[in-house]
């Protein structure tokens, strides 16, 4: 009868603990493995995107060229997702995500024929914008040869997809193996480092989760509207703009980087990492964030036409000029 008892007043302890007092499970980042961009370049996987916009070229990596062409690229990106799947991290599959950008590209290639003119898409923001991973991990190694001996040598830099911030670099050596199998040889060096790096980013994105995920906001003026002398509901353009930024943003966090009569640039401006849309709260990023500014805008300032351009999954310009 005691035993009885004894366990019933277990199960009950542990009941009301995991109903009541069970500490919450952090929520961790969903993350993409990507080949480092320096190990893509020196390899000849790139791309030169034309930035019609701003009248320049850029060199972005060739992801597509380098896992058709590099097996061992393949190898080392499984190697670590297997890994931070079995941490219970979502990730997001870097083949997959570049197999989904290619439809939509051809889909809009084509209905850009239909209408006459070419549309051009930048390949990498595209890829960060369809994957909307939290955390990229970018991944280069090399193998060393000692005798009949081989180890690996790997870095992974954990950055932030957003706005491309370096959140922690480490570098590991793997045991030496005489194995010619790369797999064990990537593996030996990833246990190396797996734990300080999963440290570093969930610290980082603790700090994101509490405090707002960080995105770079830009106001452009054009038809020679001048920001602070241009009056809207009674005030500077730039005098409702602040208001509005100290109002929306995560706690009211955001710096100015460039502020001047036709341009204002806002940098670490953190927003709630959920927005509500359509009655549902959704995944915030920056081109929601803008939508919403565009609409506050438009609502309030009839004179002006508001149009809302993303420069990437963490960045957006809002253009403001006048109506005829």
């Amino acid at each position: 009868m005691m035993k009885k008892i004894i366990l019933f007043t277990v199960l009950i302890f542990v009941v009301t603990t995991t109903i009541f007092g069970q500490t919450p499970v952090k929520k961790k980042p969903t993350i993409m493995c990507v080949p480092d961009r320096n190990w893509c370049f020196a390899k000849g996987y790139k791309i030169t995107f034309k930035d019609e916009t701003r009248g320049v070229s850029k060199e972005n990596p060739d992801y597509r060229k380098a896992l058709d062409y590099d097996p061992e690229l393949k190898e080392a990106l499984a190697q670590i997702s297997q890994m931070f799947n079995e941490r219970g991290y979502t990730l997001k599959n870097i083949e997959t995500q570049l197999n989904k950008v290619e439809e939509k590209r051809a889909r809009a290639a084509t209905a850009g024929a239909y209408r006459g003119k070419e549309v051009a898409l930048n390949p990498y923001n595209d890829l960060m914008q369809q994957a909307k991973a939290d955390i990229l991990i970018n991944v280069k190694w090399k193998v060393n040869t000692i005798g009949p001996a081989r180890s690996v040598t790997i870095t992974l830099t954990a950055i932030d997809a957003y706005t491309g911030d370096e959140i922690a670099p480490v570098t590991g050596t793997g045991q030496q193996k005489t194995t010619p199998e790369l797999s064990i040889l990537l593996q030996s060096a990833i246990l190396s480092i797996i734990e300080p790096l999963q440290t570093q980013m969930q610290t980082y994105f603790d700090d994101l989760f509490a405090n707002g995920r960080k995105i770079n906001l830009n106001i452009m003026a054009w038809d020679d509207i001048n920001l602070e002398d241009e009056e809207c509901n009674g005030k500077s353009l730039y005098d409702l703009i602040t208001e509005w930024m100290e109002d929306n943003t995560k706690n009211g966090a955001f710096k100015e980087d460039i502020a001047n009569e036709t341009e204002i640039n806002y940098v670490e401006t953190r927003i709630d990492f959920f927005i509500e849309q359509r009655g549902k709260m959704r995944a915030s990023d920056a081109k929601k964030f803008g939508k919403v500014f565009e609409k506050y805008l438009e609502t309030t300032c009839a004179d002006f036409n508001i149009s809302t351009k993303q420069s990437g999954l963490g960045e957006v310009t809002l253009y403001i000029g006048l109506k005829e």
